[in-house]
Parts: C-alpha cells; sequence; structure tokens
C-alpha cells in the first residue's frame, strides 16, 4: 500500500509535478513552474531549489538518463510515470547539487515513489539511485567511437543539433560552444525581474546563488526593469515571480533554421 501523500509541499515534489506537466501535456516549463510555485507557495529556499531541479534536469536530461541506464536493469522510458521523472531528480542532486547529501536525495526520491502510487517500485528508486552514489566518482566513461552521440549525451543536446554543429564547425568549436551554452559544470543563469515587485536583487541573487552576475538597466514598455546578466550569451533565462526561460538548445535551433 503506498503511503499517505504529505500534506505540504516540498521543492522536490513541486519539482516533480512541473517535469510531469512538461511531460504529459507539452508545458513550458517556465509556465509550469511559475503557476506550480504560486499553488504550493514554498518559502524562498524551497522555490530556489525546486527551480534550480527543474531547470538542471531539463538542461542535462540525456546525461542523467545515460548514468541512470547504466545501473537500471529496465529502459527507462519503459518505467512507469512518474517514475523517470523521480529517478532524474535524484540523479541530479546526486550528481549536481553538492549541498545536499546523497542519502537525502535517495530518501525524498523512495518518498516520491511512495507518495505517486508507485510504492511497487520504491526499492528499484532506491538501489538505482544508491549504486549511482556509491559510483558518481567513477562513473561509466562517455561514447568514445562516436563524437557526435559523446557531445549529444554530454551536454544533453539532441542528436540531430549537435550533428548539425559539428558539419558547420567541426569538433572542438562545437564543444566549446556547447560548454559555454551549457555551462553544466557551474549553473548560470540570466534572471529578469521587475524592480517594483522585487524586495532587493542583492536579496534574489543570495536566494538563488547566481556568482559572477553584473546588474545592467533592462528595456520595458513602461515597466521598471533590472536585468542581471551574465557575459556568456545564449544561457537559459530565469526569472523568479515571472519567469522566462530560453534553453540553449531552443537559441541554437532558431539560430540554425
Amino acid at each position: 500500500m503506498s503511503a499517505p501523500v504529505r500534506n505540504r509541499a516540498t521543492a522536490r515534489s513541486a519539482a516533480l509535478r512541473v517535469l510531469t506537466a512538461c511531460r504529459k501535456n507539452g508545458a513550458w516549463a517556465d509556465a509550469s513552474l511559475k503557476a506550480q510555485l504560486s499553488r504550493d507557495r514554498l518559502s524562498e529556499s524551497d522555490a530556489a531549489l525546486c527551480t534550480r531541479m527543474v531547470y538542471g534536469v531539463l538542461q542535462n536530461r540525456l546525461l542523467l538518463e545515460y548514468y541512470l541506464s547504466a545501473y537500471c536493469r529496465q529502459a527507462l522510458e519503459h518505467l512507469q510515470p512518474p517514475l523517470r521523472e523521480i529517478l532524474q531528480l535524484g540523479a541530479y542532486q546526486i550528481l549536481f547539487l553538492d549541498k545536499v547529501p546523497d542519502s537525502a536525495a535517495v530518501n525524498e526520491s523512495v518518498n516520491l515513489a511512495k507518495e505517486t502510487g508507485r510504492g511497487a517500485a520504491a526499492g528499484l528508486v532506491n538501489a538505482v539511485l544508491r549504486q549511482l552514489s556509491i559510483h558518481k566518482e567513477s562513473l561509466p566513461a562517455l561514447p568514445d567511437k562516436d563524437a557526435v552521440r559523446a557531445l549529444s549525451v554530454r551536454y544533453s543536446h539532441p542528436r540531430w543539433l549537435v550533428k548539425r554543429l559539428v558539419a558547420l564547425l567541426g569538433e572542438a568549436e562545437t564543444e566549446a560552444l556547447l560548454r559555454a551554452v551549457c555551462a553544466h559544470f557551474r549553473p548560470r543563469a540570466v534572471l529578469a525581474l521587475d524592480a517594483l515587485a522585487s524586495r532587493s536583487a542583492e536579496r534574489l541573487l543570495t536566494t538563488v546563488q547566481i556568482t559572477d552576475a553584473g546588474v545592467a538597466p533592462g528595456s520595458g514598455a513602461g515597466n521598471r526593469r533590472a536585468a542581471l546578466t551574465q557575459e556568456a550569451l545564449g544561457l537559459p533565462v530565469l526569472a523568479l515571480g515571472v519567469p522566462t526561460v530560453i534553453h540553449a538548445s531552443t537559441i541554437l535551433r532558431e539560430a540554425l533554421e
């Protein structure tokens, strides 16, 4: 029998609902996240964690699934929903969030499985994520015989897009571009916030833990706004309160079409 759903929403349960909505309804992550945060009324810290997990999973999905597949006997696409998203969330926390203990990532993922009616698969979630945690310092090597697939997995961009970039730029320049755009190893974002609605830019920066950001005035039709920008062009655009997110894949795809 599955465990009862907790009355109070958590950062992880909210993130799972957003990722599930993206899969089931084809929802845009920014709109779905904004609506979910509004419904759940999470604390500032939980809202920041939820936001980071949602965009972190979406930005790193192919890489996360590559590693998860090494420890899951079942094909991820054949798992009952939302187990795939639960594993992605757990894997992201283990591999990318240093401040989240691996044990917490595993246990909370198991709880999510129980709360969503997938208690029978709690053992699978526990086993896969524990194996990932144990081996996170010696993860399976990325494919080395197929450069396009390797770049696609490492930077979680569609294979067709990577193939086209390699044809245009070559492997080395393509990897440099994908690394700069995705910023996998140091999560960064560009924020746009309404100066009238925000308490302070400094407090918001502290909340979402963004570093090396500059503050510059933005433009808006009769709207006082401040843009928090970074040097790298094409990074995801993240707004708390009024989220507007453009994934790197979208930018590159539109540039190539």
